[in-house]
């Protein structure tokens, strides 16, 4: 629907110590070939049975090279579209893979809580790499099985869309419609879509660059900043309010085309923002087709995906509205990069303080709008935090770790105001607070370029009065 103002192939991972609910390398591999063996007997091509199933290419050839463990719904309607019957055995385990097994196994969380808010995240990081790390190393003779496994899913006929055979994106000429999105799964439509359905992420900017989503869900539904300035009367549909996944009937009464997710982790196949585990995207994947785009590297290239995407789902570049917003980023972002040329000495530092024992620092290289900001020429800080941990935790004692000439507060609610930093006695000895050099910190920037430019705005504002005190 047009807005009326403008109109990669990974073999499993080796997981040699599957929890009792979860099926082991060699176990997954066997339904993939089962699957495959069953479609080519049959004599269909991928593309036909995807549209049989009212699926994907991509994602039948995901179940071909066992990246994804099916339902036993989607076996079952397998099954049916290459006329067999779907039977389950059981086979005794070799005496000394049995007794490798464990019996259980705690879970392991397979998606983060929002990185936006760290102490939650970092409680999880933890947890995840104290289990990863207890479990590493077990099962030796499963080992075994997987790296057979994994040889065997390495072969072309397991490959989804092999990058020869991918066509441009957009309309093609027989009127299909295709598009292969950051984590490089190919969307095949037999038109272009015109429902599309979004994380609310995904359509805030699509809403900036000229697209109407007939709906949203998304773990950021109740933050009025992520909204931006779509629509509010677009229905919201949630499935609870601790979730971020749609309600699946209320999904299939929207009848959407399309559904554009983001993805903060495009390289794991396996992984959506605000979708809970593999299943939960298989379960919505079976009622709507999924695209991803990447939140992650830098905003920039992340807003020009949003700005392709919508004019390949039908919205004008060219709408007066649009080039606008254009120009005006374009302008902001040539004022920073003046600024920061002129005051190269200064330091900036990204931060969330809250009325608790910790604050935390942002690790720029994990931000995609910090990681712009930086290109453009900022001098931010780099936190004492590996890749992927976001943040650095600090004691509030810890005030004066990084002597900066900037403090850029999170805007995000339970953060301290300027007037609370400022005159608390700790954090208001920080040469950058204590100067009243203190920014906004957008950490729900809208990924278009009226989004990002406010965004940009901010940073923009603190650079125009601050001067060196650090």
């Amino acid at each position: 629907m047009r807005h009326p103002e403008s109109t990669r192939t990974p073999s499993p991972a080796a997981n040699t110590t599957p929890p009792a609910d979860q099926l082991d390398d060699e176990e997954i591999v066997d339904l993939a070939r089962a699957i495959q063996i069953a479609r080519t007997e049959a004599q269909l091509t991928q593309q036909q049975i995807a549209a049989m199933l009212g699926t994907t290419q991509g994602n039948i050839a995901r179940l071909e090279s066992g990246r994804h463990l099916p339902s036993t719904r989607i076996l079952q309607r397998v099954a049916r579209a290459t006329g067999t019957r779907l039977r389950v055995s059981f086979e005794r385990l070799p005496v000394a893979i049995a007794e490798a097994r464990p019996a259980l196994r705690p879970e392991v969380p397979l998606m983060s809580p929002d990185p936006r808010e760290p102490i939650p995240f970092l409680n999880w990081l933890a947890s995840r790499r104290a289990m990863l790390g207890a479990t590493a190393g077990l099962a030796s003779g499963a080992a075994l099985a997987s790296t057979a496994a994994a040889a065997q899913t390495a072969s072309p006929e397991a490959d989804a869309s092999p990058v020869a055979d991918i066509p441009a994106n957009g309309v093609q000429p027989d009127g299909s419609w295709v598009f292969t999105d950051d984590r490089g799964i190919t969307v095949t439509l037999p038109q272009a879509p015109t429902r599309i359905f979004a994380d609310l992420k995904a359509g805030a900017p699509l809403w900036d660059f000229g697209i109407t989503p007939i709906g949203v869900a998304g773990w950021t539904v109740a933050s009025d900043i992520a909204w931006g300035e779509l629509d509010r009367s677009i229905p919201e549909i949630n499935a609870g309010s601790d979730s971020g996944l749609p309600d699946p009937e209320k999904l299939i009464a929207l009848q959407p085309d399309l559904y554009v997710a983001v993805t903060s982790n495009p390289d794991d196949l396996d992984f959506l923002w605000g979708f809970p585990d593999a299943e939960s995207i298989a379960t919505i994947g079976e009622i709507v087709p999924i695209i991803a785009i990447s939140t992650t590297g830098s905003i920039d290239v992340n807003t020009a995906r949003f700005a392709e995407l919508a004019e390949l789902l039908g919205a004008d570049p060219t709408a007066p509205n649009i080039v606008e917003s254009r120009e005006i980023y374009d302008e902001t972002v040539a004022a920073i990069e003046a600024l920061t040329a002129e005051k190269s000495e200064l330091t900036a530092l990204f931060a969330t303080v809250k009325d608790d024992a910790e604050w935390h620092v942002a690790n720029w290289t994990d931000w995609a709008d910090l990681t712009f900001y930086s290109s453009l020429g900022l001098n931010i800080v780099k936190a004492n935090a590996e890749d992927g941990a976001f943040w650095e935790a600090l004691s509030r004692e810890q005030a004066l770790a990084y002597p900066t000439d900037l403090f850029f507060i999170s805007t995000r609610a339970g953060n301290f105001s300027v007037q609370e930093l400022q005159g608390d006695p700790i954090f208001g000895q920080h040469p950058a607070i204590k100067a009243g050099q203190i920014g906004a910190w957008d950490q729900d920037s809208v990924y278009s370029y009226r989004g990002v430019t406010v965004a940009l705005d901010l940073v923009k504002t603190a650079l125009e009065t601050a001067t060196k005190v650090s």
